[in-house]
């Protein structure tokens, strides 16, 4: 505690009593604009809570949105490893064949393919493509004046 004298003159007590008046006026007009504050916080406060919730909404969508996308991307994934995968086994199945149309133009085999083009007689092996990307050999029709098989 620290000791204090009050001043033996009036003018003290005046001015102190005028400035608690003050304080006092202060206080009164604080409290009444509290309820304004209150309010505009309030206010405040519901919108940020329906911001807040528009954006959960928002982001609930967006989420599921891209969910969807998600899986989409896995199926296209599968779908492209199923590709590959199949590609791959074409480009094996075209070495073996490949591989066997070596053998058949080294010699052995070679000549009963020939014998068996001359036994259709206007029909000549001509490729023909599928979807699988195999080409496959068929005999097909020639017109009349073009020679019965290809050498």
């Amino acid at each position: 505690m620290v000791p204090f004298e009050l001043p033996k003159s009036g003018g003290f007590i005046r001015t102190f009593e005028a400035t608690k008046e003050c304080f006092h006026n202060e206080r009164r007009a604080l409290e009444e604009s509290r309820s304004a504050l209150d309010q505009q916080y309030e206010v405040a406060r519901l919108q940020i809570h329906e911001e807040r919730q528009s954006m959960r909404g928002r982001y609930a969508a967006e989420d599921g949105e891209a969910n969807v996308l998600r899986q989409r991307i896995c199926q296209l994934d599968e779908q492209i490893q199923h590709m590959a995968e199949h590609i791959q086994s074409l480009r094996d199945a075209n070495g073996v064949l490949a591989a066997e149309d070596g053998v058949l133009k080294v010699g052995r085999v070679q000549r009963p393919l020939k014998h068996e083009a001359r036994t259709f007689k206007g029909t000549s092996p001509t490729p023909s493509c599928h979807s699988s990307g195999q080409t496959r050999f068929f005999l097909h029709p020639q017109p009349a004046n073009s020679s019965g098989s290809r050498k």
